[in-house]
């Protein structure tokens, strides 16, 4: 499972290091991801202006909050969750 990037303006990482949990649609870089190109829902990889990455979010274009991160435990059961495994994929005989 890929997840499209959301790449934030310069110096704009410096609230998230310190502890906030949400990205201001005004420190989106949108020149390099637009928003417009995101649903409500969407999870997307938040990226440094350097392209480092910080996070996964939950995407909420239209709001002023943005993308709200998710907790690292919420992400990694996702990422679990999206892989095919045995008992899912096993076909009844």
């Amino acid at each position: 499972m890929s997840l499209p990037s959301l790449r934030l303006k310069a110096n704009a990482d410096r609230r998230l290091r310190a502890g906030h949990l949400w990205v201001y649609s005004n420190e989106i870089d949108v020149a390099a991801t637009p928003l417009h190109g995101f649903a409500a829902g969407d999870q997307a990889i938040l990226e440094a202006a350097g392209g480092k990455p910080l996070g996964i979010v939950a995407m909420s274009p239209n709001n002023l909050i943005c993308a709200p991160a998710v907790p690292r435990h919420q992400a990694a059961a996702r990422q679990v969750a999206a892989r095919p495994s045995p008992q899912r994929c096993a076909v009844a005989a």
